[in-house]
């Protein structure tokens, strides 16, 4: 009601000890404007309570005087604030009482700092809702790292008895959202978006716990043997609603869905993501593959929350210390762990992705094709060592074939008299062909850094149709092709992509391409590549040049090889 500034202006213009005569014995050094205060409380109070009387016979002025003389006034004026009250609260002068607040973070309430810590100059934005429905905002900032406020423009009062107190962090409207091609990243906008909401008593300092708008989501993605994966190579996205926009503590989103970036964490194998709370899905990219887990319908992230969810990938194997055979048909997915020593045999026909694989094996090859037809799909940087003597690194028996493609690299160094990719000491291979990603192969002593082992070893066709690749053979064997000492190799054919080879001595009696020492290469075809080889002392055809029982074209005819959109580079190795 309108009353309640009428009543406190009568009180004070008949009290002269309410501004500033205050009378023998006090008002207990209350001020003008802390005794209008006390006197509007305590009316209200007392009226609510019908205890009007009550307030007339036990209210204590100081002066005798005023309590004889003044006892029918005061009546009056209390009767008059009940008789002219409506029912509703009493409305309090504008901008006379300042609502006062403490911001902290809800135990537990996690967001984009996992756990918000309020800095000085954080401003907050605070609206409080008095009784009479009537609300007044303001903005406050945080002083100290305790969460301290003092108003910046406060927010007010409008009448007494309880009212509701909402804030929210951000102060400014804000799109929280960063867009692009319809993907969102709500980690990468920086803000962590708080709402907080209480209810307090007029006069009350309002305790703000604030907890985040946002869902944190975090993935454990795991391969098939329940082992957590690394991040590199990995993919996580969030599929949800991506335009949010966050204004006075009320989050709006847009009608359409799209990814939220995941972020990798420093643990393997978790990604983690702020999304609009709800319905969402987890995709796992890995080895060109994508992977839709949708979690259950009592599972959905909740607000101020960290969310955890689990995928299982039945065709994703960690590399590991362990030997393991893999057999049968289909799509695998083996993903590097870092450095590991476990060798790993593949039997049938299938496809198997390589993600940042890195093995060093002893005792054996690190890849061996046992049966059928593999093609290794390349991801990332894969590397294959072996550090025993006489093994090839990349190794596939006889009868097989295994083929390299993708967009990724793989370094194939095979031990003393092994082949990079072929066979190793006095062993047999499969066909070899390579069409894409980019291949470094170097050979032991005596072999081929693509193609066959030292001393009576044999090696199945080689075909190069695309990539890049660099193959080095140890001393006296071919780059492709032949090793040292009687090994044989099939035919070798270049149709496509960017190929340099040569010999770790020089050539001394081997061929770039073809021949090892004492040994020789049936066939080598080129069309449409790169080929880079050293040629010693520029002949193209001699040791550490191309040379082979036949070559096609002929490598000396200018004409010829642009006629087969053939492009010969002749240099040092290390410069071409």
């Amino acid at each position: 009601m309108a009353m309640n500034s009428s009543v406190c202006f009568a009180a004070t213009s008949f009290f002269p000890c309410l501004r500033g005569s205050t009378p023998k014995g006090g008002w207990g050094g209350r001020t003008e404007e802390e005794l209008e205060y006390y006197f509007v409380i305590k009316v209200k109070e007392l009226k609510d309570k019908e205890m009007k009387g009550f307030v007339i016979c036990g209210f204590v002025i100081c002066n005798s005087f005023f309590r004889r003389v003044m006892f029918g006034v005061l009546a009056g004026m209390v009767m008059g604030v009940a008789g002219c009250s409506d029912g509703g609260e009493e409305r309090l002068p504008e901008g006379r009482y300042a609502l006062e607040v403490t911001a902290r973070v809800e135990d537990g309430s996690r967001g984009l700092d996992v756990k918000k810590v309020w800095k000085a100059g954080d401003r907050i934005g605070v609206k409080v809702t008095s009784a009479n429905g009537e609300s007044s905002s303001g903005i406050y900032r945080v002083t100290d790292d305790a969460g301290n406020v003092e108003a910046e423009s406060a927010a007010y009062w409008r009448s007494v008895g309880e009212g509701t107190v909402t804030a929210w962090y951000p102060v400014d409207a804000t799109d929280i959202s960063t867009q692009e091609d319809g993907n969102a990243d709500f980690d990468a906008a920086g803000l962590d978006v708080l709402t907080a909401s209480t209810t307090c008593n007029f006069g009350e300092v309002a305790d703000l716990g604030f907890t985040h708008a946002l869902a944190r989501v975090r993935v454990d993605v795991m391969d098939r043997d329940d082992k957590l994966l690394p991040v590199k190579g990995v993919k996580v996205s969030v599929l949800g609603k991506t335009a949010v926009e966050f204004r006075e503590g009320v989050m709006t989103t847009g009608g359409g869905t799209g990814c939220i970036a995941a972020h990798a964490n420093a643990r393997a194998g978790l990604f983690e993501a702020l999304v609009v709370p709800g319905e969402i899905g987890v995709r796992v990219e890995v080895g060109g593959k994508s992977f839709i887990y949708t979690p259950a319908a009592g599972k959905m992230p909740e607000a101020g929350k960290v969310n955890s969810y689990t995928v299982k990938l039945k065709e994703v194997v960690l590399a590991g210390n362990k030997d393991m055979s893999i057999s049968g048909s289909g799509e695998v997915i083996l993903v590097g762990n870092g450095v590991t020593s476990g060798r790993i045999t593949f039997d049938g026909d299938m496809t198997v992705a390589l993600v940042n694989v890195n093995i060093e094996a002893y005792n054996g090859t690190p890849i061996t094709v046992g049966g059928g037809k593999v093609t290794f799909e390349l991801f990332g940087e894969n590397r294959l060592v072996a550090k025993t003597t006489g093994y090839s690194a990349l190794y596939n028996a006889e009868g097989t074939t295994v083929t390299l493609r993708g967009a990724g690299t793989l370094v194939a160094k095979g031990g003393e008299f092994g082949a990079g990719i072929g066979s190793g000491y006095q062993g047999t291979c499969g066909d070899i062909t390579i069409s894409g990603g980019v291949v470094v192969a170097e050979g032991g002593n005596g072999s081929a850094g693509i193609g066959s082992g030292y001393y009576y070893s044999r090696c199945g066709e080689i075909l190069i149709s695309g990539g890049k690749v660099t193959a080095t053979g140890g001393m006296e064997a071919a780059g492709i092709g032949c090793g040292a000492f009687s090994s044989t190799c099939g035919n070798i054919t270049i149709s496509g992509g960017e190929v340099k080879a040569g010999t770790v001595d020089g050539g001394k009696e081997a061929a770039a391409i073809g021949n090892g020492y004492g040994a020789e290469a049936p066939l080598v075809t080129l069309s449409n590549c790169v080929i880079r080889v050293p040629g010693d002392n520029g002949a193209v055809t001699g040791f550490n040049g191309i040379k082979a029982k036949k070559v096609e074209p002929d490598v000396t005819n200018a004409g010829e090889l642009e006629k087969k959109g053939v492009t010969l580079v002749i240099g040092k190795l290390e410069e071409i």
